[in-house]
C-alpha cells in the first residue's frame, strides 16, 4: 500500500511539473505612444500585397496606395459623413495613368467660396453605359 501511495504521489508530481512545462506563453511587446521623439516620420501598414503609407517625403507630406510584389488592383480613398453610405465621393485610380472621380456634385472653390476654374484637356460625356 506504501508503495502504491508513493507511485501516485510521484506520478502526479511528474504531471504537474510537465504540464506546466507545455503550458502556453504569454509575450508582451510594449510600444511607446506618443513616440519617444514626439512625431512618427512614417506610418506604414502591408496587408498581403496592399500597402498604405503615410510619409514625409523631401518635405511634402503624401499617402500612398500602393501594390507590391505584384501589379494591378484599383486602389481608392472614399470620403462619407455618415454611417450608412458606402462612400459619398471617391477617388479611384483605374488604370495606369486614369483616375476617375465618383460621387455627388463636384465644385472647386476657393477659401472664400469663389468657383475655381478648372482646365482640362479633352472632356468624354456617356448619357448611359
Amino acid at each position: 500500500m506504501k508503495i502504491r501511495g508513493l507511485l501516485l504521489i510521484f506520478f502526479l508530481s511528474l504531471i504537474l511539473t510537465c504540464g506546466t512545462a507545455f503550458s502556453q506563453e504569454i509575450i508582451t511587446v510594449a510600444t511607446y505612444y506618443p513616440a519617444p521623439f514626439g512625431v512618427y516620420v512614417t506610418l506604414r501598414t502591408l496587408n498581403g500585397n496592399n500597402e498604405v503609407t503615410l510619409n514625409n517625403d523631401g518635405g511634402n507630406p503624401n499617402i500612398e496606395l500602393r501594390r507590391v510584389n505584384v501589379a494591378g488592383g484599383v486602389p481608392y480613398i472614399d470620403f462619407t459623413n455618415d454611417t450608412v453610405s458606402d462612400f459619398d465621393f471617391r477617388f479611384i485610380l483605374q488604370s495606369d495613368d486614369q483616375m476617375w472621380l465618383q460621387g455627388g456634385t463636384t465644385t472647386a472653390a476657393n477659401d472664400n467660396g469663389t468657383p475655381a476654374v478648372i482646365r482640362v484637356g479633352e472632356v468624354w460625356y456617356c448619357a448611359n453605359y
